[in-house]
């Protein structure tokens, strides 16, 4: 590296992981690239999985788009920071996230550290491979009991896509954090959550029953009948249906 990285938020881990990268020169991408197992690369950001101590983390380097949100990130501001403030938040009241394990300056963007789920499947992804209807009743009832535990805990994920839902070892993990804030249950921002679920399973024209095994189990976690928190979700959906059809064209099967 060509200066040492700047701890914005610690751990145990981010001494571990200085440790690793003191050894080496070059940049943080570059360095992600020899050292990890890359999952998600583009123009701004780099996710992989590697070892630490042992044990599997997650990394992802945030790289910085101008001099400005570069000292956003100086800062200890902006996504990386909310993400892991998020998860910190999330655990404390036992809704499930990969632990975070700190966050680090640099030099060209911030590098965040997170607790590794090797063999994890984004829910996406998954669906995909078309699993037997069997593993459909578990991969919507745990989708459904982890949002219903965020909903409990009056937060909002904010982006509920099905790829920021994580399929590990039989439960589903919330992942991409930046977007969670606290909202009261049955407010709008959780019936967007909701609505963005619902929107991914018509992209994905997953059939009703299935999507019925979902809103089973998330109002059964809830405790709560469905007719009002369904009445204020139907009107998020028709948003962000108009927005797909104006972006994509027509959704693959509609649920309502």
């Amino acid at each position: 590296m060509s200066a040492r990285p700047r701890v914005l938020r610690d751990s145990r881990w981010t001494q571990l992981l200085l440790d690793e990268m003191g050894a080496l020169t070059g940049g943080c991408w570059e360095w992600i690239d020899a050292r990890g197992e890359v999952v998600k690369l583009d123009r701004f950001s780099c996710t992989a999985l590697l070892e630490l101590a042992g044990e599997c983390c997650f990394v992802k380097l945030y790289r910085q788009r101008s001099r400005l949100h570069g000292s956003v990130l100086r800062a200890a501001r902006g996504r990386p920071l909310r993400s892991q403030d998020a998860a910190r938040d999330l655990l404390r009241v036992a809704v499930r996230v990969p632990e975070p394990r700190g966050c680090l300056w640099v030099g060209d963007g911030a590098l965040t550290l997170a607790q590794g789920l090797p063999g994890g499947e984004d829910l996406q992804r998954r669906w995909s491979t078309g699993p037997e209807p069997a593993l459909r009743r578990e991969l919507m009832s745990a989708a459904a009991e982890s949002l219903a535990r965020l909903h409990l805990e009056a937060y909002s994920h904010g982006d509920c896509k099905w790829n920021n839902l994580l399929w590990h070892d039989g439960r589903v993990y919330l992942v991409d954090l930046d977007a969670v804030r606290p909202a009261r249950p049955g407010s709008r921002r959780q019936a967007r959550d909701l609505a963005r679920f619902t929107l991914n399973a018509e992209e994905l024209a997953v059939a009703p029953e299935d999507y019925q095994v979902f809103l089973e189990a998330y109002f059964s976690s809830l405790g709560i009948p469905r007719e009002q928190p369904l009445a204020r979700m139907l009107p998020e959906l028709d948003k962000l249906r108009a927005r797909h059809r104006h972006r994509y064209g027509e959704l693959g099967r509609a649920l309502w």
